[in-house]
Order: structure tokens, then sequence, then C-alpha cells
């Protein structure tokens, strides 16, 4: 019987410290501080995309009492590859309530589009973050898929999987 409550209590023992072990080191308050003043594009979400739209939503979050200025360039390059932005729209300022969330719609030109999301802090400091948009159409995007044979039909695809035809 005492084996037993020894045994149990030594499980008991190694299960509860198993589980998560915490580190306590010195932490410099301005790096916490820093990290809660962040500007966030959540959309788009990646720093360049495509589409097919005009029209962009672009979403954010930012601590309360931010000043958000969105600020949009079209490439007037008259270069294929070339790149030469200049400002489209008037800035768009928005202030950032207590959801800490925001955002805005904004007109897109066809071709490449450079989104700038500007961020002044309550304490002064700023941040930025760009994004590229390209706008195509949607006849583009097919001849381009079709181009790179992009667009199989399934049978090519579980053929190529299984190794019984060609995938080209």
């Amino acid at each position: 019987m005492m084996k037993k409550l020894m045994a149990c209590t030594c499980v008991l023992v190694i299960l509860g410290s198993s589980g998560s072990f915490t580190y306590a080191n010195q932490t410099n308050k301005s790096a916490i501080v820093r990290e809660a003043k962040q500007l966030q594009v959540v959309t788009p979400e990646r720093d360049e995309s495509s589409t097919t739209n005009n029209k962009l939503v672009i979403e954010f979050t930012a601590p309360r009492e931010t000043q958000v200025t969105i600020l949009v360039y079209y490439n007037t390059s008259l270069e294929k590859d070339g790149e030469n932005f200049t400002l489209g729209l008037d800035p768009i300022t928005i202030e950032v309530g207590a959801l800490q969330r925001g955002w805005a719609e904004v007109d897109l030109r066809r071709g490449t589009n450079k989104v700038e999301v500007h961020a002044i802090f309550k304490d002064g400091s700023k941040e930025m973050e760009t994004r590229i948009v390209r706008v195509n159409r949607v006849e583009d995007v097919k001849k381009s898929l079709e181009d790179n044979k992009l667009l199989r039909s399934t049978t090519q695809i579980l053929q190529g999987i299984a190794g019984n035809g060609k995938t080209q």
C-alpha cells in the first residue's frame, strides 16, 4: 500500500512539474513598450499581390489614438518593367479608435500600384508599411495561366501523379 502511495505521489509530481516551465530574465521596458506600438496591415496580407478588382479595402490594426495616413501611388512608367510611382489620390487620414482597427477603401489603376500606410503614434514615433498591388484584367490572368500551362484537366493531373501520362 505504501509503495502504491509513493508511486502515485511521484507520478503526480512528475506530471505537475512537466507542464510548462518559465524562465525569468531581465527585460528592457522600452522593448515592451515598442511591441505595444505596432502598425499591422491586415489586408492586403502579402507585400506583393495581384487582383482583378480596381477597389481595394485596406485593413489595419494600431494602438488607440494613432494617426494613420494611407497614400496610393500609381506606376506611370511607359517601360514594361520600369517603375515611376506618382501620388494618385489625396492622402486618407484615419485616427484609430478604441477597437484599435481601421480600414479604408481606395481606387487602384490597372498595372502596378504602391500603397503606403504611415502611422504616427501618440508619443510621436512613426512606422510605415508598403504593399505593391498589381491590377490585371481577367483576360490577362487567364491568358497568363494558359501560357504557363497551369490550367490542365483533372485527368491530366491524376495521370501525372500516377505516372501514367505526360505532365506538360
